[in-house]
């Protein structure tokens, strides 16, 4: 998906080297954290409202909600953790680094 490939540009992107991300442009070292802290913030997001309807919804339920949830986890369970947690170190989240390494 085209998230998918936007979330890899942005977490793949060394900040001082070479920039591994295929659809932007390489960014600047003072725009790199903040273009991390908004992804972080989007997947929190996203592992959030999944989690909430766990609790909400059955197997059993056919309904629109239960189908997002699902492509919502599957669009989670693809995320590249590695480069998530490298990218969370670079940017001085050590917590975030941990939590994502589990």
């Amino acid at each position: 998906s085209e998230l998918l490939v936007e979330v890899g540009a942005v977490v793949s992107h060394r900040s001082g080297g070479a920039g591994g991300g295929v659809s932007a442009p390489r960014l600047m070292h003072s725009e790199h954290p903040l273009c991390c802290q908004a992804v972080f913030s989007l997947l929190e997001g996203l592992l959030d409202w999944s989690n909430q309807c766990r609790a909400q919804l059955s197997a059993a339920q056919g309904s629109a909600s239960l189908r997002a949830k699902q492509r919502i986890d599957s669009f989670l369970r693809r995320l590249p953790a590695m480069q998530l947690a490298r990218c969370a170190l670079e940017c001085g989240s050590a917590h975030r680094t941990l939590l994502l390494l589990e």
